[in-house]
């Protein structure tokens, strides 16, 4: 199984931004931790539900109260900001 850490890595290519990564995959979603195109690729990614996508870590619920997390690398966040700002339309969607 993909750990949310290698699926971040998954996200940052030389040859693409992370927003074309998450247009390439089919992955939109809404503003939120839960929601956000981020999110959804990593439950997409790691085959986990309960996702949470931070600009500054990733956390992924394992069972109860236990939590895996991992940094988020820099264009990722960057992303995430930039989206959380009204930029990249072409990921939002209004129901997820």
């Amino acid at each position: 199984m993909t750990t949310i850490a290698e699926a971040l890595d998954q996200l940052v290519r030389p040859d693409k931004t992370v927003a074309e990564v998450l247009l390439d995959e089919g992955c939109r979603g809404r503003h939120g931790s839960e929601i956000c195109p981020v999110a959804v690729f990593l439950r997409k990614a790691t085959g986990r539900n309960n996702v949470h996508a931070g600009v500054t870590r990733a956390y992924v619920r394992v069972t109860g109260l236990d939590w895996l997390d991992a940094t988020m690398p820099d264009a990722v966040a960057d992303f995430i900001c930039e989206f959380d700002k009204g930029h990249h339309p072409e990921l939002e969607v209004s129901d997820v």
